[in-house]
């Protein structure tokens, strides 16, 4: 369902991965991104949320975020901590902690 959705979005998407372990992860990765995503007009960001403070943070794995880093490296993408959401960061992906 999330594969399905990131492959067909027509503009940036935000995604939980509450419950997600790594096997279903890899499933995960391997369908959204495994293949180049279509070209489109603008460039798209999906954050995919993989932890939360004290109330949630039991529906996450502690490795949930490592996992996902190290599966869209598999795919091809690099990890660029300046990354934003323009042509020039293209293939590059950011692990980023949201307080807010």
């Amino acid at each position: 369902k999330i594969a399905q959705a990131v492959r067909e979005a027509e503009a940036s998407a935000a995604f939980d991965l509450a419950g997600y372990e790594e096997t279903n992860l890899r499933v995960l990765v391997d369908e959204a991104f495994g293949e180049p995503l279509p070209a489109k007009e603008t460039m798209l960001r999906f954050t995919f949320t993989v932890g939360g403070g004290k109330a949630i943070r039991g529906n996450y794995s502690e490795s949930l975020g490592r996992w996902l880093g190290m599966l869209l490296i598999q795919c091809g993408y690099l990890e660029d901590r300046s990354a934003g959401c323009d042509f020039a960061s293209m293939g590059t992906f950011k692990a980023q902690h949201d307080t807010g």
